[in-house]
């Protein structure tokens, strides 16, 4: 990277410390009463909505917190890991902004972390399912199915999550969670799109290799845009808790 270009993604990563405590804050604090998030927990499942949207962007930012340290303290920069850590930020971030949106109807916050919840419940399920002769497995499948049961009673339909369909409308768009989503896959495309060789040759006469990276506009630009969304995702759900709002700088 140049100097101005370290420059430009220290800045980018500069507000994250900081966010990171009042993020912290957040999940300690007390429901304002009054707040739209008080009159939500009054509803079946309406406190899931903070619950679960705290919980998101903790992790969104322990994933720039990560990627901060990286850089700025270790002072390595990876060929492509930082885009896996991004992908994870973005998709929390995004889930985070889609439970507490003020734009729906309180109802439908309540559906939206009654559906968190059951994707928990149905993971679960799952991972317990690798190993047949858990003892834990009849219980968490009663969970499931109970939990489907209450959220059918209050009028909540059962389903899953579309991450893409939540990075397209609260994320940066479905082609950014795509995007790193194919670097945390290794797919081909992404890794060859979007980056810069070098040819580095080899202890071997004639050996040669490409050795390929994300350029540092793309992974600059992308920073900037999930540090971004991240405070979005803050401030939202202060907003909705009846707190704060967090202005870097």
């Amino acid at each position: 990277m140049a100097p101005e270009e370290i420059d430009e993604l220290l800045a980018a990563l500069g507000p994250v410390p900081e966010l990171r405590l009042q993020t912290e804050a957040i999940v300690l604090a007390d429901i304002v009463k009054g707040s739209t998030s008080d009159h939500d927990a009054r509803l079946p499942f309406g406190d899931c909505a903070l619950m679960y949207a705290t919980q998101y962007l903790q992790v969104s930012v322990d994933h720039l917190s990560a990627w901060r340290a990286l850089f700025s303290d270790a002072k390595y920069a990876p060929s492509f890991a930082q885009m896996t850590l991004l992908r994870s930020a973005i998709e929390t971030a995004a889930r985070a902004r889609w439970l507490v949106d003020a734009g729906q109807a309180p109802a439908e916050r309540a559906h939206r972390g009654a559906l968190c919840q059951l994707e928990s419940a149905i993971e679960v399920r799952k991972f317990v399912e690798t190993d047949a002769g858990n003892e834990m497995l009849p219980r968490v499948r009663i969970r499931e199915r109970a939990l489907k049961k209450v959220m059918a009673r209050h009028g909540y339909a059962a389903g899953r999550l579309n991450s893409v369909d939540i990075a397209e409308k609260y994320g940066l768009g479905a082609w950014a969670w795509r995007y790193t989503s194919g670097y945390a896959h290794a797919r081909e495309w992404a890794i060859t799109s979007g980056t810069h060789g070098e040819v580095v040759y080899g202890i071997r006469p004639g050996q040669r290799r490409v050795n390929t990276s994300a350029t540092p506009r793309t992974v600059i630009d992308l920073t900037k845009l999930t540090a971004g969304l991240a405070i979005q995702a803050h401030n939202e759900i202060v907003a909705y808790a009846g707190g704060y709002a967090y202005a870097p700088g």
